[in-house]
Formats: structure tokens, sequence, C-alpha cells
């Protein structure tokens, strides 16, 4: 090499040393990350279970618990109290009771105790700074704790609360929920140092409070005189639940027994189903309500889905003024624009046609991407959707009855109510499962009490029970006398409001040998169904009265169904042996000291614009 050359040489070797050095060291830095990632990672024992998520871990292999070696879990929530007793997430998300959480949560911590203590972990520290127990993934043979827990239903993701669904095993949670009647847990009030069962008014409401095993009752702690001796025998027979599924059908009991006061935290099965619908739902949600009331996770739900772009339509009712008897239908039609009411624009003719104008929509159900229905006797309010009133719902997972309320929908979003909609046809004897043979019906159109229930009755051949908020129609009472003349048993619980009503034909039916009790709570008998011989079962918005028949908008579900028949019968029994006997005969004034709680509810129980001690049934509380 020449003397010129060399410098050309010296710069490019200057040059790819460079590039060569960085190759190198890029290289050398691979080799190490891959040696540093196969190398096997620490193992530390879990020294104790503080409680679900909360562990003492054994970073210094000392085998005692020292300062600095609590860890928590990352990304998850456990079931137990917090300064609010219990989160309001918690409960929304899972459909637990406050009471029920905190059973729960023992069991979790229980589960976590068996499962984790002792075992040797890898523990990976997400947050060491922000808060007082540091954050950590712990992985037990590489699975993480908190994954475990939650496929376990003992714990809710703790950080992605806008998709809570997908981090929630509801079977497992339902499980759980199951369990609790036969593990004989209680709720402590750590303030009083009193014991209250899992199902007590009183307990719902506690500040500190924690869930305690039946071995860890002492006798210095005080018990509970409302849940340990009010109505006991009723109060056992209501911690079975009597919610079930039968093949594409579920079904929901609300129970006035459970509840003395309204409540609007969505926390039975009922709401809670519809909860969860509203949230999974992708495309499409119409639905068809009669009244909305102090019942804001299901307005807020419709609000989230149509933000998410799913289409929600509904109709409603109204008077000519546009106005409707239930105080939270006005505000829902302003966040949800898309509805029709019977009144919304009516022709003169009409306005001056009494058959017409006197009429309501009555309905109660959502449609649901055209898939699934949502029914029964509830509207969507703080009493109804709440253990306080008794009705009745169904899921019906069948885009063929979906098909034909939607058919029915269309017709009231489309401005043809009551006598102005036209019969839809293909709507009976359809087999949707190997369980279920379904026929629809809808009011005015098709005469659902002459021409379908009455036609039952008289078929009756054994027994014939009626949940009924109010019965006024003859063709009715002359059905069931006659039955009851041919033997047929007949027993018939109806509301204590509508029972003092002069249309009420219930005194007449009495005097016919026919067995009617009043129901004497704080809620309202407010289902209208008929279970028949163990054979068939009618559900739906349809109360047994001429206007119902002949003017309302309303729809009744005729199920044939011989198990499902069989639960509704034992739950109506169980709703029947709730009610003293006293009130076979008598009728209990519906606010006042015949009804228990119904002078502390907050309602005006018998519409006469009196609340509580200011009614006159409840004065006797102010001597």
């Amino acid at each position: 090499m020449d003397n010129k050359s060399l410098p050309k040489y010296n710069s490019v070797m200057k040059k790819y040393s460079y590039e060569i050095f960085t190759v190198l060291l890029t290289l050398l830095i691979l080799v190490i990350f891959n040696l540093y990632r196969n190398m096997p990672k620490p193992l530390y024992k879990i020294l104790k279970v503080q409680n679900t998520d909360e562990f003492y871990i054994d970073f210094n292999n000392n085998g005692k618990i020292d300062n600095k070696e609590l860890v928590k879990l990352y990304d998850v929530s456990a079931f137990r109290p917090n300064k609010d007793y219990t989160t309001k997430y918690q409960m929304i998300s899972t459909g637990l009771s406050m009471p029920e959480t905190l059973a729960i949560g023992l069991l979790a911590d229980e589960f976590s105790q068996k499962t984790f203590s002792g075992k040797l972990v890898q523990v990976k520290f997400i947050d060491t700074q922000s808060n007082k127990i540091p954050l950590a993934k712990i992985f037990l043979n590489d699975k993480e704790l908190s994954q475990i827990l939650l496929n376990e239903g003992f714990a809710i993701n703790g950080r992605k609360e806008n998709d809570y669904k997908k981090y929630l095993n509801y079977i497992k949670i339902d499980e759980h929920k199951k369990q609790l009647k036969n593990e004989h847990i209680f709720i402590l009030n750590t303030s009083s140092n009193t014991v209250h069962h899992l199902d007590c008014e009183l307990a719902q409401k506690l500040k500190k409070a924690k869930a305690i095993r039946l071995t860890e009752i002492t006798q210095s702690q005080n018990r509970c005189n409302y849940c340990f001796s009010h109505n006991n025998g009723i109060k056992k027979q209501a911690e079975k639940n009597y919610n079930f599924k039968s093949g594409n059908l579920n079904f929901y009991f609300t129970d006035f027994n459970k509840r003395q006061k309204p409540d609007n935290s969505c926390l039975s099965e009922a709401c809670q189903t519809l909860l969860r619908e509203i949230n999974n739902s992708k495309n499409t949600i119409d639905f068809a309500i009669y009244g909305i009331a102090n019942q804001p996770h299901i307005i807020n739900a419709l609000v989230a889905a149509q933000k998410r772009g799913v289409k929600i339509r509904w109709v409603t009712d109204s008077d000519s003024k546009g106005n409707n008897i239930y105080p939270d239908v006005i505000s829902a039609q302003k966040l949800l624009p898309n509805y029709k009411t019977d009144n919304h624009i009516v022709p003169p003719t009409m306005k001056k046609n009494a058959q017409y104008s006197n009429s309501i929509m009555h309905n109660k159900f959502f449609i649901f991407d055209n898939k699934k229905v949502w029914l029964g006797s509830a509207n969507i309010s703080h009493t109804d959707l709440a253990d306080f009133n008794a009705n009745i719902i169904v899921l019906a997972n069948s885009p063929t009855i979906a098909n034909i309320y939607s058919q029915e929908f269309e017709q009231m979003y489309n401005e043809k109510f009551h006598y102005l909609k036209k019969p839809i046809s293909n709507k009976e004897n359809i087999k949707i499962d190997n369980e279920n043979t379904l026929s629809i019906y809808f009011s005015p159109v098709d005469k659902i009490i002459e021409t379908k229930i009455i036609p039952e009755i008289n078929s009756a051949k054994n027994y014939i029970y009626i949940s009924s908020f109010i019965i006024t129609h003859y063709g009715i009472k002359d059905a069931l006398i006659s039955a009851k003349k041919r033997g047929v048993e007949i027993k018939i619980i109806t509301d204590a409001t509508s029972a003092s009503g002069k249309y009420s034909i219930h005194n007449e039916l009495r005097n016919n040998n026919i067995s009617v009790k009043v129901e004497n709570k704080a809620g309202k008998m407010h289902a209208k169904s008929l279970v028949i011989d163990d054979r068939i079962i009618f559900i739906g918005s349809l109360n047994l009265t001429k206007s119902a028949e002949n003017k309302n908008d309303e729809n009744v579900l005729l199920i044939k169904n011989t198990k499902a028949a069989k639960i509704f019968k034992q739950h109506f029994l169980y709703l029947w042996n709730s009610i003293p006997e006293k009130w076979l005969h008598a009728n209990p004034h519906a606010e006042g000291f015949d009804s228990y709680g119904s002078c502390s509810d907050g309602i005006d129980n018998d519409f006469d614009g009196l609340i509580d001690k200011d009614d006159s049934g409840c004065k006797f509380l102010k001597k």
C-alpha cells in the first residue's frame, strides 16, 4: 500500500470499526439479556396470608415476618370492606348485596389461606412508591395469583372498571352466592358488637362490619332482635332462591318479604340481569316501559350504551299533556330522545275517542339485539326492581320470540297504539327448546282474558294459583267459581291497595268459598301471573281487568313447561304462607299497622297523598 492510499484506508477503517463495535455491543447485550432471562428467578416463601390479596413474603429468607415484607396484588380488588364499608363498584358489577360481598370476602380469605400459604412464588414489583403497601405481580408455578383469584370468582379487576365484564367470573360468583346458604356465615356490627343474618335489612346499612363464622360468635355478642326473632319461619324460607333457568328461559322473582323499603342500588338478580344485558348489547335496544322511577343504574347504562353506538328506541305512556305518573319518565326522554308515547302525535279524532284517550301503554319489555327479550310485571323503579314489590320477570334467549316482540314494538314506535294495532300472526305454540313451548299475546287485539286465560281456567283439573295486583274482570270471576264447584283448588294473592277499591271482586270470590289472601307487606303484590295444574304459566304486564284486556297495550307470555310450573307453585305457596291467615278473611290497610313496614318505607302506599306517619293509618305511631 502506497502512502497516498493510507489516509483513505484509515478513514474507511475508522468508519467501519465504529459500526462493527456497535454491532458487537448489540450482540453482547442480547446475549446478556437472554442469559438473564433464562436464569432461574428467585423464589420466595409466602409466610402469611394477610387476607385475599395481601401477603407477607420472606424476601430475606430468614423464616420470619419482618418490616417491608407485606405485598399487595396488582390489578385486583378483593371483596372486603373499606372506609365506605364496601365499594359500590363491587356491588353493582357483581350483583351482590353488602352482606353477601363481605361473606364472599370471608370465603375468599379462606381460599387464599388454603391455596397460597407456605407456597414458593416469584415476585415482580409494579409500584413501591405511591402506596403504603407495595404492589406486585406474584406468580405460583407461572400462574399469576391475581388471575387465579379472578378465575375462581374471589376478586374483581381493580383497574379496568369500565371493562369489568371481561374480568368477572359471574358463574363462580353466583356459585359462591348460593353456597352462602350452607356456610353459616353472619355479619357482625363491629360498632355495637351485634350479630345479624346475611339477609337482615339492618345489616344492609352498617358502616363498620365484618363477616364471621357461626363458630366465632361469642356469648358476649348481641343478637339482632329483628332477624333472630321476627317472622323467623318466613325468613328461613326467604333464604331459598327461587330464581331458576329452564332451557332458554331465565326466571326471576322479586320478593316483598326481603325488604321493607324501596332500594335503587339494582342489587336484585332481576335488576342485575337487565343491567347486564344492557351492558352487553352490541347494536340495538328497543323497549316499552310504563314507568321509570329512581333507578339510576339502568338509565346510566342505557345512556352509556347510546354513547358507544347502540341504537336505542323506546315507547312509554303519557296523558294528552305528555305527562306520566312516574317521576323520571320525562328526564329519561331528554337523555334518550328516540321515544314515542301513546299520545305523542294524536290525531284530533283520537283525542275525542274515550276508548283511546283512557287507554295506557302498560307494557314492560326490552328487546336486545333482536335476540333476547326481558319481560314481566316490573317497571324500571326502585320499588319493582328491588325485593320490595313482588314481581315476576323472564329473560327469553330466543330470536324467534324477539322477532315477535319487535313486530309489536314497531307498531307502537310508528304511532299505532291500543286498538290501532294489528294482530301479529304465527306466535302460538312455539317450541324454543326441549323444555319450553311458548305463545305470545298482546292487548287489546288478542282479547287475552276471554280467549286465552278463561279457557285455560275452564280446563283446570287440580289447582289454579293466581298472583295479581288487581282482579276486577267478571268473566274471570265466573270461570273461577265454576272451577271451584268442580273441585279445583284455587288460591289467589292480591294487593292491599287494589283490594280497597270498589271494583275489586275478591270479596265476591271469598263469598263463593275461593281462598283469597290480601298481602299485608310494605311492598305490593305487583305480579300478574297464573300457574295451573303443574302444566302452564301466564306471565306478563296484564292485570285481570277489562281495561287491560280491551284498551291497554299489554303483553302476556303463556309457557308450557312442567318443571317451571312446579317451581312457580312452590314460590306462590311460599308467598301465600308468608301472609297471616287473618288476611284470608279481612282486608289490611295498605298504609297502617296492618301492613308491616308500611309506616316507615317512605312510600304513599294507598295513594292518598300522605306518607308514613302523616297517613291516618299510621297515626298510632305518634302516640
